[in-house]
C-alpha cells in the first residue's frame, strides 16, 4: 500500500489544478523546498493525466503524487496508469475504494456524515476526507470523530492558517489545501515562488506545532 506516513509526517496535501499545468514543475519545486511531500492533481483539470505523469516521472521518489476528484473506476485506472500513488475522492463510491485496495493504492474517499464515513470504512478505506471541512469547522470534526475510532480524517475545503491548528487538535491526521497554498494565479515569478515556499513552510510548521500540543 501507499506509504501514508509520507503525508501524515508533514500533514499537508497540496492540491494542484489545471491552472498550473504550464508551471507544474515550478510549483512542485517551490512546494518541495517548502517541505510539502504530497501533491494532488484534480482529475477535473484539463490535462490532468499529463500533469500526473510529468510529476510522477520527475518527483515520485521525493514526493507522493496523487489524483484528486476521482469519481469512477475508469478515472482511477487512468490516474494510476499515469503514475498516481494515492487517490482522493469528493464522495464515497465503494467500487473505487475496492479497486484501489486491490491495486495497493491508498484511497481517500470524501465523506461528511457518520453514515458516509462508515460506508467508506466498510469498503476498505482507512483514511477519509472530511469534505467540505468548512463551514462545519473543527468542532464538527471532533464530534464526528468521537464515535468513529480508528478513522484517519483528512479535512479538505476551506483550510487555512487561521483554522489549521484547530483542525489538527480536533483529530485531523493531515489536511488537503488548495488555493490557500497554491494560488490559481501562480505564474512562476520569483516573488510567487518565494510566497509559495514560505506559505508551505508556515502551514507545515503550524501542523507540527498543533500536533505537539
Amino acid at each position: 500500500m501507499t506509504d501514508m506516513s509520507v503525508i501524515t509526517s508533514t500533514g499537508i496535501i497540496a492540491i494542484v489544478r489545471g491552472d498550473h499545468a504550464a508551471q507544474v514543475h515550478t510549483v512542485a519545486t517551490a512546494l518541495y523546498e517548502g517541505g510539502v511531500r504530497a501533491v494532488e492533481v484534480t482529475m477535473n483539470s484539463p490535462g490532468a493525466l499529463d500533469m500526473i505523469a510529468g510529476l510522477a516521472a520527475k518527483w515520485q521518489d521525493r514526493m507522493l503524487i496523487g489524483a484528486g476528484t476521482v469519481l469512477t473506476v475508469e478515472q482511477f485506472d487512468a490516474a494510476v496508469s499515469a503514475g498516481a500513488q494515492f487517490v482522493v475522492m469528493p464522495d464515497t463510491f465503494p467500487p473505487v475504494i475496492e479497486r484501489a485496495r486491490q491495486r495497493g493504492i491508498e484511497p481517500i474517499p470524501g465523506a461528511y456524515t457518520a453514515t458516509e464515513v462508515r460506508t467508506a470504512v466498510r469498503a476498505g478505506a482507512r483514511y477519509v476526507k472530511l469534505f467540505p471541512a468548512m463551514p462545519a469547522g473543527p468542532k464538527y470534526l471532533a464530534q464526528l470523530r468521537a464515535p468513529l475510532d480508528g478513522v484517519h480524517f483528512v479535512p479538505t475545503g476551506g483550510i487555512d492558517d487561521a483554522n489549521l491548528t484547530d483542525f489538527v487538535r480536533a483529530g485531523a491526521v493531515a489536511l488537503g489545501i488548495g488555493s490557500t497554498l497554491v494560488s490559481r494565479r501562480f505564474d512562476g515569478s520569483p516573488a510567487q515562488m518565494d510566497n509559495l515556499r514560505d506559505t508551505a513552510q508556515l502551514l507545515i510548521s503550524l501542523f507540527a506545532q498543533a500536533r505537539r500540543t
